[in-house]
């Protein structure tokens, strides 16, 4: 599917079947994506939005996720 958005049921793929993966970042960073993701896509999860992510960054899609608006009240959401 490159170049083409997943639809956000395809997103978190089946991941039943997948080995776990370790993340290493502070508890702060961690808590903070957590609230971020929840603002921004409450259907999903840090996992699901890492995912999605990393099909951006290997060329699987073109789209990046979408990212919250900052809490400062800028509306830039790059």
């Amino acid at each position: 599917m490159r170049g083409s958005a997943l639809p956000l049921k395809m997103i978190g793929g089946d991941v039943a079947d997948t080995p776990f993966r370790r993340v290493r970042m502070s508890d702060d960073m961690w808590g903070r994506f957590g609230e971020a993701v929840a603002n921004a896509e409450p259907e999903l999860d840090r996992s699901k939005v890492l995912r999605e992510f990393v099909r951006w960054y290997i060329g699987e899609t073109d789209d990046l996720p979408r990212r919250p608006a900052p809490k400062n009240g800028d509306t830039d959401t790059r």
